[in-house]
């Protein structure tokens, strides 16, 4: 049922309402799609809607960790850890992911 979330995002997104969820939900079905520049572009809409819009900075700093974006995607991924509480799985994958950048960035 992807093919039909997709579509039904991709709608909401071409409506032309200013509705960062759907920017967000969209570019999660690319990234599993692997359609990462597509998929790049809904987050920084999302974030440009929702600059604190958490998942979209997580996923976003995973994009920039795939292009080698270290520094851009460890900036997303501190401030995905400071906006939300420690119990939020989000900020947890976001810690993990910090992790492995600033490994790599070391490297």
């Amino acid at each position: 049922r992807v093919n039909e979330a997709r579509v039904v995002f991709e709608s909401l997104v071409s409506s032309g309402r200013a509705e960062p969820f759907a920017h967000t939900m969209l570019g999660t079905i690319l990234l599993g799609a692997h359609e990462l520049d597509a998929a790049l572009e809904q987050f920084e809409a999302a974030l440009a809607l929702e600059p604190d819009e958490l998942s979209a900075l997580v996923y976003r700093a995973e994009i920039r960790l795939s292009k080698r974006k270290i520094a851009r995607a460890i900036e997303d991924l501190e401030r995905a850890v400071k906006l939300g509480p420690a119990s939020d799985p989000f900020v947890g994958r976001a810690k993990k992911l910090l992790g492995l950048a600033r490994a790599n960035r070391s490297a």
